[in-house]
């Protein structure tokens, strides 16, 4: 059975980008009318106060802070995200830390697995004292606020018959929208 297209039954579909149309549009460009862009958009209160990382893991106000934010999941790509921050320690930048910051979903035995595999990579590239794991926060734009890096992994994994990806993360438009 031919699989039938969102476009066909529909007079306008709303998508929050042009490569999510032209992902849709592949192979019928002729549904690429029926679409409107709205981007993603965030609400940031005003005056965030950056969240005082620094003073809470005894680092030197003169540092600078790389963090990539997110639940643990193996989508996000962390462990990309520590192999760029052992490359970057291995080039005598002492000066830099970096966090990654969240949780898992309650019962997520994968997302526990992949949380102890990229805590062993972190261990094992004597990276202890530069890169924490702080588990979910509530403060997350605070915390953002005070990143002078935010980073945003993600990778595509193959799962099965098809394959996982992260898509767009929100924590991207709230950083942007933080400065």
């Amino acid at each position: 059975m031919p699989r039938i297209h969102i476009g066909y039954f529909s007079k306008k579909v709303i998508a929050v980008s042009n490569a999510v149309v032209n992902a849709f549009c592949k192979e019928r460009p002729f549904y690429r009318d029926k679409f409107i862009i709205i981007p993603n958009a965030v609400e940031i209160p005003e005056n965030i106060v950056p969240a005082p990382l620094k003073k809470e893991y005894n680092l030197p106000e003169n540092v600078k802070l790389v963090g990539a934010v997110g639940r643990i999941d193996s989508c996000k790509g962390y462990e990309y995200f520590i192999k760029a921050a052992n490359i970057i320690s291995n080039n005598k930048k002492k000066d830099v830390f970096f966090f990654i910051i969240g949780g898992i979903s309650h019962g997520d035995v994968e997302g526990q697995e992949y949380l102890e595999m990229l805590k062993r990579e972190v261990n094992e590239l004597k990276l202890n004292d530069r890169c924490f794991f702080t588990g979910f926060r509530e403060d997350v734009l605070e915390v953002i606020k005070v990143f002078d890096v935010l980073v945003v992994p993600s990778v595509v994994i193959k799962k099965g018959g098809g394959v996982v990806t992260e898509g767009f993360g929100r924590v991207a438009v709230e950083a942007m929208a933080l400065g």
